[in-house]
């Protein structure tokens, strides 16, 4: 039997690993679509094709790093939810619970 190897991979996978490497920058879409050298529109196309969304995958990110920290550091919520790109740790607190079905606090 024959696997072929994905040496191709998907473009939300390629905007993962860019985003992952400063999940607390305020992500454009024309600035990640200029690093593919396509449009917005193209860029949005092809995430589409893959069922994701530019917000989606931010969130998505910050919300799992925000997770590690609550997990592995002593940092306070608030400090947590600037690393991950948040002003406020309300907001944070907002985004997690809707993620995770549970508040940031439970894990403090």
């Amino acid at each position: 039997m024959y696997f072929p190897l994905n040496n191709n991979p998907k473009i939300s996978q390629k905007i993962r690993e860019i985003i992952n490497q400063q999940p607390d920058k305020k992500w454009q879409a024309a600035e990640i679509a200029k690093q593919f050298a396509m449009s917005e529109s193209t860029l949005r196309r092809h995430l589409a094709l893959e069922g994701y969304n530019l917000s989606k995958i931010i969130l998505d990110i910050r919300m799992n790093f925000g997770l590690m920290l609550l997990q592995t550091t002593q940092k306070t919520i608030l400090q947590i939810a600037q690393e991950v790109g948040y002003e406020s740790g309300s907001r944070f607190a907002f985004y997690f619970k809707q993620r995770f079905g549970f508040s940031p606090k439970r894990l403090r």
